[in-house]
């Protein structure tokens, strides 16, 4: 029973420190779209049915759902790869449901990915990658491949 207390606590902890490494990227990727590329960030760690969007921006006249991909190294891939299938339909399930319930659903809709590597003794690097997945189709891609 202890052990499993222990164990517990412990996984807490990970889970904490991880998710505090990952709010860490968002606002990192925040300040860049703010910065560079002029977006206006209106909604931040949105809880939708079956997910969550990390960044939610307009663009000029877009409506932009942004996915951060945070990693420490690279030793296991780029992390604009790592985004699997039923990720990407839970991200378009997320933001059409989004923009449907705050009747945005007028404004064209994207999905932008900005992947941040950040290791513990070196600045991180951020890499922005527009319209990365389809909100409107069945056939997403990642980054990396086709649409």
């Amino acid at each position: 029973m202890l052990k499993n207390l222990f164990q517990r606590l412990f996984d807490r902890r990970l889970r904490t420190e991880k998710d505090a490494f990952g709010l860490a990227g968002e606002k990192l990727a925040a300040r860049y779209l703010r910065r560079k590329l002029g977006m206006r960030i209106v909604a931040r760690r949105v809880r939708c049915p079956g997910g969550e969007l990390d960044l939610v921006a307009f663009d000029k006249t877009d409506l932009v759902f942004i996915e951060v991909r945070t990693r420490r190294t690279e030793d296991f891939g780029p992390p604009e790869t790592t985004l699997g299938n039923d990720k990407i339909a839970a991200l378009r399930r997320s933001a059409q449901w989004f923009a449907r319930t705050r009747h945005l659903n007028h404004y064209p809709l994207r999905m932008d990915v900005v992947a941040v590597v950040w290791p513990h003794d070196k600045p991180a690097e951020v890499r922005y990658h527009r319209n990365a997945i389809r909100i409107d189709s069945a056939a997403g891609r990642r980054p990396d491949g086709p649409r």
